[in-house]
């Protein structure tokens, strides 16, 4: 760890511990946004990542303050909470070392329940995304920087060195690990600023945030953000027919049983033609799940560590690069952890559309809003597809499902007062004498 890197993230955590729970969520992006991986300490044998560091200062904050204690549990909170034990203790078992799955427990479980406790309702997320459409400005100069001259600002805080490039075009990482993550980062906020940029006060920050948003999409010059980016635009679409999804998920179904039975390959091979489209290895992610369909007796119990003979394009340690976060999660952590994830973001999508029937008539512009929610969760929903989080968007993708989970729950816990008190009232008008 540098100079910089200390001071940064001492500043960043200082803010957790001190400020409001609004000024906290922000600083804990601009340590996502501005703080690398590079930056580390080792104590007892556990790497302190800074991010690590930071999700520590958010802990003591949300204990100390009685944050975390005032937390009403809901089923998105417990189907998380479980699928992150059942996801440490299955390769435990399954390798008989530990140190690297707590280590994962830890990053999942403290990125949850500190968006869970900082981000209590709607209007946080309202006050939240004109400062967040500045606040990655910054970032998405950085990015535009590196693409033009082939140098990373952030190589000064171990940042990955450019030199990736495809069609000619450099693959940029800003202070991520990976165009990849830093482009699904970016990718992701579009629906969230589209929705910013239909409130006229706000219009300035969301051009801004739509500008920054598109940049680091467009510099980090992957498939998956590309994939993830027209994915919200394609959810953002769907908004006349909210009140016919019903029929759309089964057509969806209905649609994708006419194509497994009408193509000559499986109905995973849909990703290689996407890639047609968008570019990158498809066809690889396509197999990947073929291969993982085909080996299903390995992992369906505790997950395997073979996996040489899934795919051609192996990492360091001998398995598969398992670019699928499904895939991830069935050899990791076998047909349980799969399902718990798999159901959790079943909960996420029915827990946003049961509030958005309680808001549509009454409060419009949080329908809208969580329509935009909706179209974000399914953008990383189909860039999960190609693609295995890791890095600072982790903390990202954590924090945005607990966000999910409270906003929710404070629109259906005040719908529920609300239909309890109308119902009081109507039985005590039904007692008063004619």
């Amino acid at each position: 760890m540098n100079v910089l890197g200390f001071v940064l993230i001492a500043l960043f955590s200082g803010v957790i511990l001190c400020g409001s729970r609004r000024v906290a969520v922000l600083a804990v992006f601009a340590s996502v946004c501005y703080v690398t991986q590079g930056q580390a300490l080792t104590v007892a044998g556990f790497n302190f990542f800074a991010h690590r560091i930071i999700l520590l200062a958010g802990l003591i904050r949300i204990v100390a303050r009685g944050e975390l204690r005032a937390l009403k549990f809901n089923r998105i909170d417990w189907v998380m909470l479980i699928s992150a034990v059942v996801s440490t203790i299955i390769p435990i078992i399954r390798l008989g070392v530990w140190k690297e799955q707590v280590g994962g427990a830890y990053n999942v479980l403290l990125a949850y329940f500190l968006f869970r406790c900082l981000v209590t309702d709607l209007e946080d997320v309202e006050q939240l995304l004109p400062k967040l459409a500045i606040l990655i400005l910054p970032l998405a100069l950085c990015m535009a920087f590196e693409s033009l001259t082939k140098t990373n600002p952030f190589n000064v805080m171990g940042g990955q060195l450019a030199g990736w490039e495809r069609a000619g075009r450099l693959r940029c990482f800003g202070s991520f690990r990976s165009p990849h993550t830093a482009g699904i980062f970016g990718a992701t906020l579009v629906p969230l600023f589209i929705w910013l940029f239909l409130r006229r006060p706000q219009r300035g920050a969301a051009i801004a945030g739509l500008v920054g948003a598109s940049v680091i999409t467009y510099t980090s010059n992957s498939s998956d953000p590309l994939m993830a980016f027209l994915s919200g635009l394609v959810g953002l679409a769907f908004w006349p027919l909210r009140k016919n999804m019903r029929r759309v998920r089964w057509g969806i179904v209905g649609l994708l049983v006419v194509l497994a039975l009408s193509m000559k390959a499986p109905i995973w091979y849909l990703m290689s033609k996407v890639s047609d489209v968008t570019g990158g290895d498809g066809w690889y992610r396509s197999y990947l799940m073929e291969q993982c369909f085909n080996h299903m007796s390995d992992w369906w119990l505790l997950g395997t560590d073979n996996t040489v003979d899934w795919a051609s394009t192996h990492m360091w340690w001998g398995g598969t690069d398992l670019c699928n976060m499904y895939v991830s999660c069935a050899a990791c952590c076998g047909l349980a952890g799969l399902v718990l994830f798999v159901l959790l973001l079943v909960w996420c999508f029915s827990a946003l559309g049961q509030a958005l029937k309680k808001t549509d008539e009454i409060m419009p512009q949080s329908a809208e809003l969580l329509w935009c929610i909706g179209s974000v969760l399914f953008a990383h929903v189909c860039a999960l597809f190609s693609n295995t989080y890791y890095d600072q968007l982790l903390v990202v993708w954590w924090g945005f499902l607990a966000v999910i989970s409270s906003v929710t729950s404070s629109i259906l816990t005040q719908a529920e007062a609300g239909e309890e008190l109308e119902h009081a009232a109507e039985t005590a008008s039904e007692e008063l004498p004619a």
